[in-house]
C-alpha cells in the first residue's frame, strides 16, 4: 500500500511539474505544488471524459504533455525577449536554503505526525458512498458513465459535485491496478496533505524573501575572511531566528489544521481538500508579497478548491475576484499606474486574463454536467422564511469562529505596532485576508440559509465539515502577524549593528522601494 500510494504521488507530481516550475521556480515548494497541479489536471481529465469520452489516463497524460509543451514553447519564445538586469544585491544562497530546509523539515514532520491517523484503516461513509463510488464510474466506458450520471434510480444526490477527489481516486486505481477503497482514501489524504504543506509554506517563503533582501555592509565584507566576519556577513543569528520562528509558526499551524479537519483529513472526504486549497489561495494571493508568479499559484489553488466541492466553487469564485482585485487596486492606488516602475495601466490586463482563465476552469465541470443532463445539476433552493433561516445559519457558524477572536486581537495589535514592518516584508494589507475570510463566513451562511431542507439537521450533519475554511483562515492571519513581530525583533538587532553602504539602515531590509515583482 505504501509503494502504491507513493506511486500515485509521483504520477501526479510528474504531470504537474512543468506548470509548477513555471510558477514557483526552483523552490522546495515545487514538490507539493506539482502534486496539486497534477490533481487539477486529473479533474480536467474527468471533465473531458464526461464530455468527449475516452479513458481517464489517456486524457490525463495528454493534457499534461500538451501543457508542458506549451510552456516549453512559451519559455523559448520569451528567452530572448526579456532583458537581463543585475540584481540589487547578491544574497547568500546558503542562508536562504538553510531557512528553507528548517521550515520544510518542520512542516513535513508535523504533517507526517498528523498522517499517523492513516494507521487506522477508516473510510468515511460519504467518502465511500459519493467520492470513491464516482472514482469507479470514471474508469468505466463512456456510455456506462453517462448512465450512472443520468440514472434516476441511483440514490446519490451528489452526482454533480466537482470531480477532483473522485478523479484522484480513479487515477490511483488506474496507475496501480489496485481497485481498493483503502488506496483511494490514502491517495486523497496525501493530496490533502500537499494542500496543507503548500498553504503553510508561505510562512517559510516569506522568511526566505526577507533573508534574500538583507543588504551586506562594507565593514562586514572587509572582514569576511574571519569566522566572526562570516557569521556577521551571513547574519546567521538574526536570520536564523526568523527562520526558526517561521518554521515554528508553520509547524503549529499544521498541527492546528489537522485538529480542525480530522477525521476527514484521512478518511477520504473532500472537505479538507477544498478548504486547505482555499486557505492556500487566500495566503498566497491575499497575504503574501504581490508577485505575478505567486498570484498564479494562488489562482491555481483557488481552481483546485473550485474543482473539489460545490461549497468550494462559491468560495473559489470569491477568492479569484479578490486575488485579481489586489493588483488592480495597487495600480489604481499608485495613480492609475503612472507612479512607479512596472505599474503601468496595461499591467492590469494580465491579472484579468489569469482570473478569467481560472474562472473558466472552475466553470468547466458545471457546464459539462448540464450538457450531458446529469441528475442533481443544482441543489434545491428555498427563499421561504429567509431571514430566520439566515439567523439560524449564522448561529450554527458560531462554534467554529473561536480562531477569529485570536486573529482579531493580533490584527488590532499589529495594526497599531507592526504596520511598518509588514510593509517592509512586502506583505499584503491585512484587510485583504480578512475580506477573504469574511466572504467565506457569508457564503457559509447563505448556503445553509438557501439550501433545501431544514437548517438545523443540515448544520448537524455537515456544518463541522463545510466550516473548515472559515475555521482555518484566522490561524493563517495570526501566523502572518507572528512572522511580522519576529521580523521587528530581528530588524531591531540589525539596526543596532551597522548601516548598509548605500545609506539604508539594515533593519529596513532594502524593502522600502518598489522593485520588480518577478
Amino acid at each position: 500500500m505504501v509503494a502504491s500510494s507513493l506511486l500515485v504521488l509521483l504520477v501526479l507530481a510528474v504531470a504537474g511539474m512543468a506548470p509548477a516550475l513555471a510558477m514557483v521556480g526552483r523552490s522546495w515548494v515545487v514538490a507539493p505544488f506539482s502534486v496539486l497541479v497534477g490533481s487539477i489536471i486529473a479533474a480536467s481529465s474527468a471533465t473531458a471524459v464526461v464530455l468527449l469520452g475516452g479513458g481517464l489516463l489517456e486524457w490525463f497524460w495528454s493534457l499534461a504533455a500538451a501543457l508542458a509543451a506549451a510552456l516549453a514553447v512559451a519559455r523559448y519564445a520569451r528567452s530572448g525577449a526579456r532583458p537581463t538586469r543585475p540584481p540589487a544585491s547578491v544574497p547568500d544562497r546558503r542562508l536562504i536554503w538553510m531557512v528553507g530546509i528548517i521550515g520544510a523539515l518542520a512542516i513535513i514532520s508535523a504533517t507526517a505526525w498528523g498522517l499517523m491517523d492513516l494507521r487506522s484503516a477508516t473510510t468515511g461513509f460519504d467518502a465511500r458512498a459519493v467520492w470513491i463510488l464516482r472514482s469507479g464510474w470514471l474508469l468505466e466506458p463512456h456510455h456506462e458513465l453517462l448512465v450512472n450520471l443520468r440514472s434516476r434510480y441511483v440514490g446519490l444526490g451528489q452526482t454533480a459535485y466537482p470531480p477532483l477527489v473522485s478523479a484522484v481516486g480513479a487515477l490511483a486505481w488506474g496507475v496501480t491496478g489496485q481497485h481498493s477503497e483503502r488506496l483511494a482514501t490514502v491517495a486523497i489524504a496525501l493530496v490533502n496533505s500537499c494542500a496543507l504543506i503548500m498553504a503553510t509554506s508561505v510562512f517559510v517563503v516569506t522568511a526566505q524573501r526577507w533573508v534574500a533582501g538583507a543588504p551586506v555592509t562594507e565593514e562586514v565584507v572587509t572582514v569576511r575572511g574571519t569566522p566572526a566576519g562570516w557569521l556577521q556577513r551571513n547574519r546567521v543569528a538574526p536570520s536564523g531566528l526568523l527562520g526558526v520562528a517561521a518554521a515554528l509558526v508553520a509547524g503549529l499551524v499544521v498541527v492546528t489544521a489537522f485538529g480542525v479537519t480530522e477525521p476527514f483529513m484521512t478518511n477520504g472526504y473532500a472537505d479538507p481538500a477544498w478548504s486547505l486549497a482555499a486557505v492556500g489561495a487566500l495566503t498566497w494571493g491575499l497575504q503574501a508579497e504581490s508577485r505575478p508568479s505567486w498570484r498564479m499559484v494562488a489562482l491555481a489553488l483557488a481552481v483546485m478548491a473550485g474543482m473539489t466541492k460545490d461549497e468550494g466553487v462559491f468560495n473559489a469564485i470569491a477568492l479569484v475576484v479578490l486575488i485579481v482585485a489586489r493588483p488592480l487596486a495597487g495600480i489604481w492606488w499608485n495613480g492609475s499606474g503612472q507612479a512607479g516602475p512596472g505599474r503601468r495601466l496595461h499591467d492590469g490586463v494580465r491579472p484579468l486574463v489569469e482570473g478569467a482563465v481560472a474562472l473558466a476552469l472552475i466553470a468547466a465541470w458545471p457546464v459539462a454536467i448540464r450538457i450531458v443532463h446529469a441528475r442533481g445539476q443544482s441543489a434545491p433552493l428555498t427563499f421561504v422564511d429567509l431571514w430566520s433561516r439566515t439567523i439560524q445559519s449564522a448561529q450554527g457558524l458560531e462554534p467554529y469562529l473561536h480562531g477569529l477572536v485570536w486573529a482579531a486581537g493580533a490584527s488590532l495589535i499589529g495594526w497599531l505596532a507592526l504596520r511598518p514592518v509588514r510593509r517592509r516584508l512586502r506583505l499584503a494589507n491585512d484587510a485583504w485576508g480578512w475580506t477573504g475570510t469574511v466572504a467565506g463566513c457569508v457564503i457559509f451562511t447563505l448556503l445553509f440559509a438557501t439550501g433545501g431542507g431544514a437548517v438545523g439537521p443540515h448544520l448537524l450533519s455537515a456544518g463541522h465539515r463545510v466550516s473548515e475554511f472559515v475555521d482555518l483562515a484566522p490561524w493563517w492571519i495570526l501566523g502572518m502577524w507572528a512572522i511580522a513581530a519576529v521580523a521587528a525583533l530581528v530588524e531591531g538587532s540589525l539596526e543596532r549593528g551597522s548601516t548598509s553602504t548605500c545609506g539604508v539602515p539594515v533593519g529596513q531590509n532594502g524593502r522600502d522601494h518598489d522593485g520588480p515583482d518577478d
